[in-house]
């Protein structure tokens, strides 16, 4: 099994457990609030992981998400239905390292 699959497979694992496991969850809340608050328009996400990020977004943004853990994109997307996030258009399942094939 190539690295790749055996990293993925070791979030896929951490999926339901991530986002609290951060010791620095706070400040990183902080941070997203500011800092993904003030983006607009078409925004690609690359590693969404469990959507952490995605409330923080302005509300007239358009955001795509890509994690290549399938987990992962489950929980985004539940924190997407959970939210009532709209501004969130569309989470994929995808090698960011193959998105050009």
């Amino acid at each position: 099994m190539s690295k790749a699959y055996n990293a993925m497979k070791i979030y896929d694992k951490r999926a339901t457990l991530y986002d609290n496991q951060s010791s620095k969850r706070e400040l990183l809340i902080s941070n997203a609030r500011k800092t993904f608050s003030l983006l607009r328009g078409n925004i690609l996400e690359l590693g969404v992981g469990t959507g952490i990020n995605l409330p923080y977004y302005d509300s007239s943004a358009k955001v795509t998400a890509i994690d290549w853990s399938q987990k992962m994109v489950e929980q985004a997307r539940a924190k997407v239905r959970k939210y009532n996030l709209s501004h969130v258009k569309k989470i994929m399942g995808r090698d960011i390292m193959k998105l050009s094939q």
